[in-house]
């Protein structure tokens, strides 16, 4: 059965992207307080960062330039400048979240699942409305594009 393109008010698209980007900001807090880390770029970050004092964000927000890059290439500007805008908002929402939000007690299995389950929900929101947190989202998204491999189970043309 053939997807209905959905189309997207600005307004609409920056309500998506905000609440994606909260959302991975908010898992990315459950991360660092319960010591875990994850892959892609963010588990990289998680790497400089637990290594070093560079601000998670900034670390985030340069590891990423390859892929605006590449995602110019493949997706053009409009998915470039929206994925470019969500990386730069969850590099500043992750550096003032320990402001707004800490934990007394987490649970590390806890904080894994729940923070898996909204970083998931966050990542669907953005590519729903053509954006992305660039990194491994931007690759799979590509293979989607060009091998037909389903970077999950809503398929979007570029």
């Amino acid at each position: 059965m053939p997807q209905k393109h959905l189309s997207h008010t600005l307004i609409d698209d920056l309500q998506g992207m905000l609440t994606g980007v909260v959302f991975v900001a908010l898992a990315i807090q459950l991360f660092k307080h319960a010591g875990l880390i994850t892959g892609g770029t963010t588990g990289l970050t998680f790497i400089l960062f637990y290594l070093s004092d560079i601000p998670y964000g900034l670390i985030l927000f340069i590891l990423n330039v390859p892929f605006y890059i590449f995602a110019y290439k493949v997706f053009g500007k409009e998915f470039t400048l929206k994925t470019f805008a969500c990386v730069a908002s969850l590099a500043l929402i992750t550096e003032w979240m320990p402001h707004w939000v800490s934990f007394g007690n987490l649970n590390p299995i806890f904080a894994g699942l729940m923070g898996g389950l909204m970083a998931g929900v966050g990542i669907l929101m953005l590519i729903r409305h053509k954006a992305s947190l660039a990194g491994v989202t931007v690759l799979a998204l590509y293979l989607q594009k060009t091998k037909g491999w389903r970077a999950g189970g809503y398929s979007i043309n570029y």
